[in-house]
């Protein structure tokens, strides 16, 4: 509980410093490649699609209401039942800088400290916690976390992409 806490302090760290960056064309998650073999969740069929669909209209209304240009999308996957972190990670670590994205927080040198911190959170979280794996990864204005998720009464693991873009 004490690691979800820091990691979710981390997080909204991360929001925050993500408000700095450069000038390249934004993308949206459908611009993300999909792992292979996953199956997108649907609103309709799922109720984690459903809360990711609802958290994106929430962040609309506070930031519309903060006065902040700032969008959250979020997708959900059922993963092949044989995925692990090492292979979803290294897919999109590869895709990921291919589209010149690189991990962390965005802010080049400026962002160095932050970054190392970011980075020992996320190495802490994903030893400590086999149900919960994590990489962050940012490209000027826009940071996207993949959250890979195995319920221990299911052999189905689930993988989460949320892009935030200021």
């Amino acid at each position: 509980m004490k690691n979800l806490l820091r990691l979710s302090v981390v997080l909204a760290a991360v929001l925050v410093i993500s408000a700095c960056g450069g000038s390249s064309k934004p993308i949206t998650l459908a611009d993300v490649p999909a792992y292979p073999g996953a199956t997108e969740l649907q609103p309709g069929s799922s109720q984690l699609a459903a809360v990711l669909a609802n958290n994106g209209a929430q962040a609309a209304q506070i930031s519309q209401a903060a006065g902040v240009n700032s969008k959250v999308e979020q997708k959900g996957y059922t993963l092949p039942a044989a995925a692990t972190w090492d292979a979803v990670s290294t897919f999109f670590n590869d895709k990921l800088k291919a589209m010149g994205f690189a991990q962390g927080v965005p802010g080049g040198s400026q962002a160095g400290s932050a970054n190392n911190i970011l980075s020992a959170a996320l190495a802490q979280q994903n030893q400590a916690n086999s149900g919960l794996k994590m990489a962050m990864y940012s490209k000027d204005k826009q940071t996207l976390t993949i959250m890979m998720l195995t319920d221990p009464t299911s052999a189905t693991p689930t993988l989460v992409l949320s892009l935030n873009s200021n």
